[in-house]
């Protein structure tokens, strides 16, 4: 990706959108154009952070990985935010893996220059402080939802959630994929996908779930989507603020 696109690039990302044009100046001779493919893992638990991504669009998806390989997500990054927010906190290494969900364009940035920046207390250092309290909002919804909610809400949450960041109606998912993000098996997601198109919410055939009836998923889904819907609106909307 060439890097006279860098500027185009930055201003599809909420957080380098809002910076103001001193801050942006300073960062944007390191920031490089990289193109995220499907299943690219970004950082991981085991690697120090040596690289920030700010997604343009695309989804990452963050996933807890536990001894055994079992999987479970608990977040999303988009191009409302950032992947690596541990490390302004303090932490060398992620706590979640970051995999490439939906592949899509993002600048990339070397952990010491964020970490310059960051430490001028400016601008920057307030928005990614505004991004790990959504982060935190996020990960306490998730775990209360895998607690309380049954499979079905969870994975009505799950689809409305990709829906509102992708263009279109359609998603590229599996039962094995989506069975590893939810941490159920894939005959429960199975059934809980048959309940779902027989009443005329989604069609998943060959890979691929097409939402046809996204009021009747938004009832079905458990109160954490609206939740975490707000919480994501909210930085959005003092990221604006503050671009304006």
């Amino acid at each position: 990706m060439p890097r006279n696109n860098v500027t185009d690039i930055a201003q599809r990302n909420a957080l380098l959108k809002a910076l103001p044009l001193q801050a942006y100046e300073r960062l944007q001779p390191h920031l490089i154009p990289a193109l995220l493919s499907r299943g690219q893992v970004l950082q991981d638990c085991d690697q120090d952070i040596s690289w920030i991504y700010f997604p343009a669009s695309g989804l990452v998806s963050l996933v807890v990985v536990m001894f055994n390989g079992v999987t479970v997500e608990s977040s999303l990054v988009g191009n409302d935010g950032v992947v690596g927010i541990e490390l302004p906190l303090g932490m060398l290494r992620p706590a979640c893996r970051a995999v490439v969900h939906i592949p899509g364009g993002a600048l990339r940035l070397r952990a010491e220059v964020l970490l310059s920046e960051f430490c001028r207390g400016g601008e920057l250092h307030r928005l990614l402080l505004h991004c790990a309290q959504r982060l935190m909002a996020h990960l306490c919804y998730i775990a209360a939802c895998n607690r309380l909610h049954s499979v079905e809400q969870r994975l009505c949450r799950w689809l409305l959630q990709r829906v509102d960041r992708t263009p279109g109606n359609e998603l590229r998912l599996t039962q094995e994929f989506i069975a590893s993000m939810l941490g159920d098996r894939r005959e429960t997601i199975n059934l809980a996908e048959r309940h779902l198109q027989r009443l005329g919410f989604i069609r998943h055939s060959r890979g691929r779930v097409a939402v046809l009836n996204r009021q009747g998923l938004e009832v079905s889904a458990c109160e954490c989507y609206k939740a975490l819907k707000s919480q994501t609106e909210s930085l959005v909307a003092a990221v604006d603020a503050r671009a304006a």
